[in-house]
């Protein structure tokens, strides 16, 4: 089995019907990666027209170490004081963690992340639900 470097991506994800993402960027002094009203309507890469069904607000790191990637979020947001479920508008809040691998050609494969003690105490720290998401994807050919 082919052993792959992964990509990580750990995110705040703050939903909710109501949610307005100017109110959510003044409060935590942050701008967010990705953001949306209910009711906006934004164009796909592929040229279809979509309505957002609800507000979003996520703030992502992207790194190559889980660890990293999960300490820097957590050094981005206010302490543990704050509750996010009481920002206006919000009714869904949520940690996601994303890694991804390469499989083998076959799609055989493994990609390992681990986490340190003080990046999983950072995460706990949050008092948020935990949302993990893993993908081995097949290598694209050989373009050379």
């Amino acid at each position: 089995m082919k052993k792959s470097e992964p990509f990580c991506a750990v995110s705040l994800f703050l939903k909710g019907d109501k949610l307005e993402p100017g109110v959510i960027t003044s409060r935590l002094c942050i701008e967010p990666t990705r953001s949306h009203r209910k009711g906006d309507v934004e164009t796909t890469s592929a040229g279809s027209r979509v309505t957002r069904r609800r507000g979003l607000w996520v703030l992502k790191v992207e790194r190559q170490n889980l660890s990293d990637a999960i300490t820097e979020l957590a050094a981005l947001l206010p302490g543990p004081a704050v509750n996010f479920f009481d920002f206006p508008g919000v009714d869904e809040c949520f940690i996601d963690v994303f890694v991804s691998g390469e499989a083998e050609e076959y799609g055989c494969g493994e990609s390992e992340f681990c986490c340190d003690v003080q990046s999983i105490a950072a995460l706990a720290a949050l008092h948020l639900p935990v949302q993990f998401t893993v993908a081995l994807t097949k290598p694209l050919a050989n373009l050379s």
